[in-house]
């Protein structure tokens, strides 16, 4: 589980199982400085699952607002 702050700069790619795979993580961005790296799959973005919903749902959660922390369920390495 990583923290980051205030828009997580990622790349993600889309999931039919509504998880999504991080591409990469700007240097010096909030989700690199949590620990964010390219591989990684979200589960979850401040607990809530996205299967059937819309990417762009996803991506509006992990932006979140200025100043404010968002939480991150990730998968990373073979499970």
């Amino acid at each position: 589980r990583g923290r980051a702050t205030g828009g997580a700069t990622t790349g993600v790619a889309d999931d039919a199982t509504g998880a999504a795979d991080v591409t990469y993580a700007l240097p010096g961005a909030p989700a690199e400085r949590a620990g964010v790296l390219a591989g990684d799959r979200i589960l979850n973005v401040n607990g809530k699952r996205f299967q059937g919903r819309a990417f762009v749902d996803m991506v509006n959660e992990i932006r979140g607002r200025v100043g404010e922390s968002v939480s991150l369920l990730l998968l990373r390495g073979e499970a």
